[in-house]
């Protein structure tokens, strides 16, 4: 007996016995340690984990949104007929230098969103994420432009929710019916050239989320219905109302400023091939209004 409680004693001193933590302490001690609001944990806007350590794919909301480019410049009246034939909300240039243009162009929109430049501009990527969450159930379009800033563009790129529809060298439109001297417009076609290619290179890199079409100028002018059905597409129909939108029937100064900015040295690719005979009788049978194709 003695001889075996020797043992005993030598056995407990050699190997302690430890009580090993239980799954709530080793909880407490992981909340603790400041991982547990790092992690990559999904969280909408407005949710209490979303903080300054969330990685950009949490930081974006489920709703869907719609960003489209060039469309206001091609067709009059666009706007209101899309705000007519879906169930979505339509804005104007959300992010325009002077202000934002919200629907009806109200100064304040829901949740308290003030049109104010300055307050947008010092976060671009909370105003548009207030936006979603204030509105949600219902989607989103805004219209983005040349004339707009681009800070945005990172995020629209990479959010997987977003719809992006692109019409490439529409901004000419704007040019052809802009009265100023020549060279003023021919540096605001350099630049805006150069931009727009910025704009497709970053949509088709590997890296850019989301539904993505891009057509040139030149596509859409052979083929606005398709390009409309597109644009119906993914959004909740409504029934029409007889509202259509009108493609803009003088684009003679059209064909006359691009000749011009190829003769001054600027070459212009994103428009696609407007001297083709397609484009001129494509553009003469839709004069009047467009009613895009049933999806």
């Amino acid at each position: 007996m003695g001889q075996s409680r020797c043992a005993l004693q030598r056995l407990s001193k050699t190997q302690p016995h430890t009580r090993q933590p239980t799954k709530l302490f080793r909880l407490g001690q992981y909340i603790q340690s400041g991982q547990y609001y790092c992690q990559n944990w999904p969280a909408r806007i407005g949710d209490a984990k979303l903080d300054s350590c969330a990685k950009p794919a949490a930081r974006k909301n489920r709703s869907t949104l719609y960003g489209l480019h060039g469309f206001s410049s091609l067709f009059d009246g666009f706007s209101p007929w899309l705000q007519a034939a879906s169930n979505a909300t339509v804005h104007g240039h959300l992010f325009a230098k002077d202000k934002a243009y919200f629907e009806h162009n109200t100064a304040v929109y829901k949740g308290g969103l003030i049109a104010s430049a300055p307050l947008r501009d010092r976060d671009p990527e909370a105003f548009l994420r207030n936006l979603i969450w204030n509105t949600q159930g219902r989607f989103q379009c805004l219209n983005f432009g040349m004339q707009d800033r681009p800070d945005i563009l990172p995020f629209l790129v990479s959010d997987k929710q977003a719809i992006k529809l692109i019409i490439t060298g529409a901004w000419l439109i704007e040019l052809a019916q802009l009265s100023a001297p020549f060279d003023v417009i021919q540096d605001l076609a350099a630049t805006w050239h150069q931009s727009e290619l910025g704009l497709t290179a970053a949509l088709r890199q590997p890296a850019a989320r989301g539904i993505i079409q891009i057509w040139t100028l030149a596509e859409v002018l052979k083929a606005p219905e398709t390009c409309l059905g597109r644009v119906l597409h993914h959004l909740p129909r409504e029934p029409q109302g007889g509202v259509f939108c009108t493609l803009r029937q003088d684009l003679n100064a059209l064909y006359a400023l691009c000749s011009r900015l190829n003769d001054s040295g600027i070459p212009l690719s994103l428009q696609g091939d407007l001297n083709s005979k397609r484009v001129f009788t494509a553009q003469k049978k839709h004069v009047g209004p467009v009613k895009p194709l049933e999806r």
